[in-house]
């Protein structure tokens, strides 16, 4: 999208001193700011930023779909689903449009209804690597291995630098002894995006390189400071080098943008335990229990959730 000279303007007014003329805004331009504070992980300026798109323009497919990814990052799966539905009723063969819903439903586990969505996208004309390597994760889901090893290999054909087709790929052998090589050789790919050294700092954690994932998940978080996994898994890694007050401001912080995850509540549950804050403890294992009532209280050597692997 591109930047009008006014926004340009408003943008270094707004980083200064956190001001906004909304008045001299287009609906254009509330979009590109709520870009900007979601990249500061401003939650709330964005959401704001938003909905006065959409007050002025309540078909603005692009404030539905950026404002649908949003809500996705923060666990709100009902919502994202909702402003993606709306959007596509305005523009029916818009191919990103439907990438995204497929994104929504591949997170509410409707794998069937993901396919379908990632299958249209494909057909309107979506040729991205994102949306082939999506649709594999979900034909793994639906037990559809060659499925997804062709589009894993599809969306590497299509960009051979981008990482996600080919860490997918590799996730689905590499609990195999025979992976690790593989695994070795993954972690030496270059990185250009946050999303990149999230999954390079996945593969270090799972050869045991603790210190290396910490890094490269602060590096993630540095440039999406939403990311709500990279906190997650962050904490993990700190937990298992005995950093437990690090793990515990990770959890804090992945739960303050993702209240829906109950993995966090349940592990920071145990960290909490262990510091012998059992109130607080008790409070994260009944949110945990609420979330996911197929949990269990844990026992003595109960170990916490392992890091998120996408």
């Amino acid at each position: 999208m591109k930047q009008s000279i006014s926004l340009v303007a408003l943008l270094v007014v707004t980083l200064q001193t956190g001001a906004v003329a909304s008045d001299t805004q287009s609906d254009v331009d509330h979009v590109e700011t709520a870009l900007v504070c979601e990249k500061r992980g401003d939650v709330a300026g964005a959401l704001a930023e938003f909905e006065k798109a959409l007050k002025q323009d309540p078909h603005d497919t692009i404030a539905l779909n950026d404002r649908a990814l949003l809500k996705l990052n923060l666990g709100k799966l009902n919502e994202a689903l909702s402003d993606v539905s709306a959007a596509i009723r305005f523009n029916t063969k818009d191919a990103i449009l439907w990438c995204t819903k497929g994104d929504v439903q591949l997170a509410q586990n409707n794998y069937r209804e993901a396919l379908k969505d990632y299958n249209t996208s494909i057909a309107l004309g979506l040729k991205d690597a994102i949306v082939y390597s999506n649709r594999g994760t979900t034909k793994t889901k639906l037990g559809d291995k060659p499925g997804a090893l062709s589009d894993f290999q599809k969306a590497i054909e299509i960009d051979p630098k981008d990482l996600n087709g080919r860490y997918n790929k590799l996730k689905l052998t590499w609990d195999q002894a025979s992976a690790k090589n593989e695994l070795e050789q993954f972690t030496k790919l270059p990185a250009r995006s946050a999303d990149d050294f999230f999954l390079l700092a996945n593969v270090d954690s799972k050869l045991g390189r603790r210190e290396k994932a910490i890094a490269e998940y602060s590096k993630t978080i540095k440039m999406r400071p939403l990311f709500e996994p990279a906190y997650f898994n962050r904490a993990v890694a700190y937990e298992e080098i005995g950093d437990d007050q690090s793990a515990l401001a990770d959890y804090n912080k992945a739960i303050e943008i993702k209240n829906t995850n109950p993995k966090s509540y349940f592990n920071r549950s145990l960290l909490k335990s262990r510091l012998n804050d059992h109130q607080g403890a008790m409070a994260d294992l009944n949110r945990a229990m609420e979330l996911d009532p197929k949990m269990q209280t844990p026992g003595p050597e109960q170990r916490p959730f392992r890091m998120m692997e996408s």
